[in-house]
């Protein structure tokens, strides 16, 4: 990973191997905003093809951004989850059309 400090014109290099030890024991210990943002994430990806999603469906990005939906004063999030049910929708269309 690089990364730049604001007042530095260079950036510096953190190399790492990430190990099964750094893995979480569970996905409701991660904060409810990265896990809503690893959702919208997903979807992204899942709507450019899902080459980085391995066996990540829509169904997964919807159980993901449930789970973190937190307080949603103006609705924005459960929109989010109706667009990738839209997603998932169009996405089996166009299956069914291929075929």
């Amino acid at each position: 990973m690089r990364f730049k400090l604001s007042d530095s014109g260079t950036s510096a290099l953190i190399a790492r191997l990430v190990s099964r030890t750094d893995e979480l024991p569970e996905a409701g210990t991660i904060a409810q905003e990265t896990r809503f943002s690893a959702a919208v994430a997903a979807s992204g990806q899942l709507l450019r093809g899902g080459r980085y999603t391995g066996d990540f469906d829509y169904d997964d990005v919807i159980a993901l951004a449930m789970g973190a939906r937190g307080e949603d004063h103006f609705g924005y999030r459960d929109e989010f989850i109706n667009l990738v049910r839209l997603a998932k929708s169009a996405a089996a269309m166009a299956e069914l059309r291929r075929e």
